[in-house]
């Protein structure tokens, strides 16, 4: 038969016993309905099936393609200017948007898609200044993309779903990308209550030159880096409608056999996980410089001394709105534990540990006289050394040193991957609904965050 389903604001509590009253004639008053999920409700489509059994499940059922718009374009220019001067240039564009048709037409019926694609820009000149010095430089752009795409599911702002209180979102959507439809939690899913974006740039520029003077082949260059990120994970809106909150009980409810998602939703009794995230979008940049200097030594007709020296300083990760971490400082006086206000642990306690403890410890973060998440050392030298040795026409004998860096903004075995999204821990901030006390819900989904 049908689950009866029961009113949780009538919820009473007398030691072990729990008592609530349920619907006459299971129906839930229009009076009772909320505004807010009346209003959700009008994007929540219509079945197409009977259901697999007499609870309904299933009852919407559709196959559709996926479709991918792709496609890939590459051009290199290769002009020769004169005799001395070469240049060459190459654009690419590698486009995949993947997308996914929306049957019901709904914003609620969020099916999502993904924009993933790359811009690279290059440019390469060679000047031959004499016979023996040859000057090169090389620069290169790109801007790769990786984030979620579903313009149905896009809406300007909340105002119309609470109209009781239109703006409470405003101050979180600030830092959103792309505002998309809450997520809702009825046993399925429905709306979007998360999505990746990521857009950083990439900046790359070096120089060379090379100079043959007698016996020595020199050679020096530098490079320089610059990476500028734009990533976020934002997870803004997600609103769950759990079937205990219309359960007989609230004390471990079977919810098999009373109590229903769509009840507790149509209530606008929102479970006490529903929250609202705001999480920045992280602009991180960081700098990286390397110079090197080799000499290519024919010391002989059979020896050749190959002696390098390169030094790099791949500076440390900085946010514009110093949304980064530095380090945990066990020393710094958690300030409202300190004199009066510090806890006074009994004196069997104290007995054993052999004192009060002390209270400290503090999260840092980066600051306008801290900006950076670590500290690089500016000290990086890194020698190469080779040799290589003529036995006869047909063998020779080779042998290489060198010693590399792997800076943090690397990804390699733990580092970060500036390509992707840098973690930023501690600003992220979460908004709850008051609690359930004793099975009465103290929040509406009209109005989730009083």
């Amino acid at each position: 038969g049908m689950k009866p389903i029961y009113d949780p604001w009538t919820t009473q509590t007398s030691g072990s016993t729990v008592t609530r009253m349920p619907f006459g004639g299971n129906q839930i008053p229009k009076a009772m309905m909320d505004p807010t999920s009346m209003r959700f409700l009008q994007d929540i489509w219509a079945p197409n099936g009977p259901g697999d059994n007499i609870t309904g499940v299933n009852n919407y059922r559709l196959t559709f393609a996926r479709v991918y718009d792709y496609y890939n374009i590459t051009n290199r220019t290769d002009w020769n200017v004169s005799d001395r001067w070469k240049i060459f240039g190459r654009f690419s564009r590698f486009h995949t948007n993947v997308a996914s048709p929306n049957p019901p037409g709904t914003p609620a019926a969020s099916t999502g898609g993904s924009e993933r694609n790359s811009l690279t820009v290059v440019g390469d000149a060679v000047w031959t200044a004499s016979a023996a010095t040859v000057v090169s430089f090389r620069g290169s752009y790109n801007k790769p993309v990786d984030r979620f795409i579903d313009p149905i599911a896009e809406i300007p702002n909340l105002a119309e779903f609470f109209p009781q209180n239109s703006d409470w979102f405003d101050s979180y959507a600030k830092a959103l990308p792309v505002l998309y439809y809450p997520g809702l939690q009825l046993g399925g899913n429905f709306g979007r209550g998360s999505y990746w974006y990521s857009a950083p740039d990439f900046y790359n520029a070096q120089g060379k030159v090379a100079h043959q003077m007698g016996r020595h082949y020199l050679k020096v260059g530098g490079e320089f880096r610059v990476y500028r990120g734009n990533s976020t994970l934002p997870a803004p809106l997600q609103f769950f409608f759990p079937a205990a909150n219309t359960a007989n009980t609230y004390v471990n409810p079977n919810t098999g056999l009373s109590g229903h998602e769509w009840a507790t939703f149509l209530l606008g009794a929102i479970g006490d996980n529903s929250r609202a995230r705001n999480v920045p979008l992280l602009r991180a940049h960081n700098t990286f410089y390397g110079f090197y200097f080799q000499d290519d030594f024919k010391l002989n007709r059979n020896l050749t001394l190959n002696l390098g020296l390169r030094w790099e300083y791949d500076s440390p990760i900085v946010d514009p709105d110093d949304n980064l971490s530095r380090a945990l400082d066990l020393t710094n006086p958690i300030p409202e534990f300190q004199g009066a206000g510090a806890p006074q642990l009994p004196p069997q306690v104290t007995a054993i540990r052999g004192g009060q403890p002390s209270y400290t410890g503090a999260w840092i973060h980066t600051d306008s006289s801290h900006r950076g998440a670590y500290n690089s050392p500016k000290n990086t030298f890194l020698p190469r050394l080779g040799a290589a040795y003529r036995l006869n026409d047909r063998t020779s004998l080779r042998f290489g040193y060198a010693r590399y860096a792997v800076m943090p903004s690397v990804d390699f075995e733990g580092g970060i991957n500036l390509n992707d999204v840098v973690p930023d821990p501690g600003v992220q901030q979460d908004s709850f609904p008051r609690r359930t006390i004793q099975g009465v819900p103290a929040a509406r989904f009209a109005n989730p965050f009083p």
